[in-house]
């Protein structure tokens, strides 16, 4: 083909926006769709790629036109929805074909197969991309928070512990994260367990751990489950803070 565009739904700005093309200028000319432009309709309703040569040939010169303004803004004869379980994520174009000729049936097919298996490679993209995101900005909460937090899962395996909970617990340096629960001072250990096993949940409740040079150390410690969407327990946390000071 002589050009193609890839355009993705922009959340914030409330329209499908380019985010590939070839040539380079398709994007540099802020090639773009409201989501209530006439082809994102159609293909809302029709669930199906659109042609404009088909489109030209099946509807009214009023009904056409401005279908084909908006075509030709994207220097596009075909225009392939990115479905992914009703949700249209994003589109390609496809611009004339190097021969000239017009779409066959089968090109259409094919194109049919390649935009669903791409719609489904996007959302796992954008499923990894949204986890990512998430993991970090929950990583840099729990970097700054004032109180330690550790979880555990569901085979008391620590998978997550922030700097402030190695500092209070006196946890080494490198962390545990991946650790055992074993690893962690006794008293924190028992309450943990008895959570997790559905026996006992603690609020603010007072506990002394002693560290490795004899010193001390009174804790407030308070704890949960953790659960899915489906409200079933994946783990437990403790929030842990130093009384000492």
């Amino acid at each position: 083909v002589t050009s193609s565009s890839l355009l993705l739904w922009d959340g914030a700005d409330k329209k499908y926006t380019a985010r590939a093309a070839i040539p380079v200028e398709l994007a540099d000319r802020k090639a773009e769709m409201e989501e209530r432009s006439l082809l994102i309709v159609r293909m809302k309703e029709e669930h199906a790629l659109q042609v404009k040569e088909e489109l030209k040939r099946t509807l009214a010169v009023s009904q056409f036109t401005p279908l084909e303004s908006e075509f030709d803004r994207m220097n596009a004869e075909v225009v392939i929805p990115l479905f992914y379980r009703e949700e249209l994520l994003g589109l390609l174009t496809l611009g004339e074909k190097v021969s000239t000729d017009i779409y066959s049936i089968e090109d259409l097919n094919l194109l049919v197969t390649l935009g669903n298996q791409a719609a489904v490679a996007l959302e796992n993209a954008l499923l990894h991309y949204t986890v990512t995101m998430l993991k970090n900005h929950n990583d840099n909460i729990l970097k700054y928070m004032s109180s330690g937090v550790i979880a555990i899962d569901r085979n008391q395996i620590i998978n997550t512990a922030n700097e402030k909970a190695r500092e209070i617990l006196r946890l080494p340096p490198a962390g545990i994260t991946n650790g055992k629960l074993d690893q962690l001072p006794a008293p924190l250990r028992g309450m943990l367990a008895d959570t997790l096993n559905g026996k006992n949940r603690s609020s603010n409740q007072e506990v002394q751990i002693l560290s490795s040079n004899g010193s001390i150390s009174y804790l407030s410690v308070s704890t949960s489950l953790i659960k899915d969407q489906k409200d079933n327990v994946t783990g437990a946390s403790p929030v842990v803070n130093d009384l000492t000071a």
